[in-house]
């Protein structure tokens, strides 16, 4: 499941005080529901969609509903975004009380903002959890008898450069797939993209839809494909196929394919390397990186030709040009190799015997 986050807008939002609490805990604050949505003051709108599609953008990870999870969010959303409209403030005012719920003696409280929104003409609706900013009280005001928060007020509160601690999960209606809740989640609070276990699982009910470890070895495997099936130029070819090594060699934590398009490839090759991979299950957005399942193949890289000569080197030959490859006319290639030579030896196809073996039985 892919997104632009660039399409996500924004219509109604509502805030809710989730003070700290334990379970059992009679002496915590008591939580204050909203009754209406916000009134949104001029430029907030804005700013919020500006500020929440950059998150999701730079650490968004897609999630799925959890079976095994106990909570309640999972059914609350799946029925907003499934008869969406006068629903949105209980539905919200659910969210928080079940906020309240899961939450432990070692869970910060805070504020709640539900937004009722849509994601590529799809209702989807965001659930954003994050912390007052220190000496400031946030208050319910009234309008026409009901409460609710003043997004003025919130703007200074939530929208600023200090707002380090805030968590957000956006579900849309394109998410419900044979019954299963799917979206996605982002913890700023967090480093390398990762999710608290509290908001992700005890809260929001769902886990990570793949692990790090299959997403990267998809990257590998499928740039090797498209590099070998869209790329003509042997020197080309090389140079991403060293990038794509350099890529999962380095001490970055995290890959992004837009982004390693934009700084490793030309810019004629950069859409159709992006959509090559996102057809293949690779996502466009930013995701976790784990080389476990292909460090054998970051050592070397391995040449093949059609007269069957197959030449394996490491990838440092290159770059201290004691390997070469050049182009040459009629779709040829010259690839030198300068070194001291120690040993040859024959190598054959394992386990086939030669014919005059076989002939003796």
């Amino acid at each position: 499941m892919t997104a632009t986050f660039g399409s996500l807008d924004i219509s109604r939002v509502i805030v809710h005080l989730v003070p700290k609490a334990g379970r059992g805990d009679d002496g915590a604050s008591p939580i204050q529901l909203s009754d209406v949505a916000c009134t949104l003051q001029d430029g907030v709108r804005e700013e919020l969609q500006a500020r929440l599609r950059g998150l999701l953008a730079a650490s968004g990870r897609q999630i799925v509903e959890d079976p095994e999870a106990d909570s309640k969010v999972p059914a609350v959303v799946r029925n907003f975004l499934e008869s969406p409209g006068d629903s949105f403030v209980s539905a919200s005012r659910d969210l928080a009380v079940i906020l309240r719920e899961a939450q432990s003696g070692a869970n910060s409280g805070g504020m709640l903002l539900v937004a009722e929104c849509s994601l590529e003409n799809f209702p989807a609706i965001l659930v954003v959890k994050f912390e007052q900013e220190r000496g400031i009280r946030a208050a319910l005001t009234a309008e026409d008898g009901q409460n609710t928060f003043d997004m003025q007020f919130l703007r200074d509160l939530f929208l600023t450069n200090r707002s380090k601690v805030y968590k957000v999960g956006l579900f849309a209606a394109s998410g419900i797939l044979d019954g299963v809740l799917h979206g996605w989640a982002a913890d700023k609070q967090m480093t390398g993209g990762k999710v608290a276990v509290f908001f992700l699982k005890r809260y929001l009910g769902c886990e990570h839809l793949e692990e790090p470890k299959e997403l990267t070895r998809r990257f590998y495997e499928r740039s090797q494909e498209w590099i070998n099936k869209a790329v003509e130029n042997p020197t080309t070819k090389a140079r991403y196929a060293i990038a794509v090594v350099a890529e999962l060699q380095s001490q970055r934590d995290t890959i992004s394919v837009g982004s390693f398009a934009t700084v490793h490839l030309e810019v004629g090759d950069r859409d159709s390397y992006v959509k090559y991979l996102q057809d293949h299950g690779v996502p466009r957005a930013t995701f976790d990186k784990s080389v476990t399942l292909v460090e054998s193949h970051l050592e070397k890289l391995q040449v093949a030709f059609g007269n069957g000569a197959v030449v394996a080197f490491p990838v440092a030959a290159l770059e201290d040009q004691s390997v070469v490859i050049e182009a040459m006319a009629d779709s040829q290639t010259r690839l030198s190799i300068t070194g001291e030579m120690r040993e040859v030896k024959g190598k054959g196809t394992p386990g086939r015997r030669p014919a005059s073996d076989a002939d003796d039985q």
